[in-house]
């Protein structure tokens, strides 16, 4: 399994490594999800009431992933930075929480 740099981060911080890769991938699976439900909200807080509207309306045609993709890569600046700190609050969050138990 060939991880990008955000879910190596995520094993670390979770001390995964050791987990056989099926293990691995399931953890990260849900962790994704996480990300992408927080990453969700960061994006809509940044829209304006006009973008918002207009997301509303794509999300009720059931539109793909790719056409919600290019509306935010659209409407929304600053989309990349959403994801990179919704990532880097779940990672920080897990590292303090890990950190901690450590301690006790």
């Amino acid at each position: 399994m060939s991880l990008s740099p955000h879910q190596d981060d995520l094993l670390k911080a979770l001390q995964l490594e050791e987990l056989s890769p099926t293990d691995q991938e399931s953890i990260l699976l849900e962790m994704e999800d996480l990300i992408t439900q927080g990453t969700m909200i960061r994006l809509i807080a940044l829209m304006d009431e006009p973008t918002l509207t207009q997301f509303q309306k794509l999300l009720d045609t059931e539109a793909s992933e790719e056409q919600i993709d290019g509306f935010i890569k659209q409407h929304v600046p600053d989309a990349d930075k959403a994801l990179q700190d919704t990532i880097e609050e779940l990672r920080d969050d897990i590292l303090a929480t890990t950190s901690k138990e450590h301690v006790e």
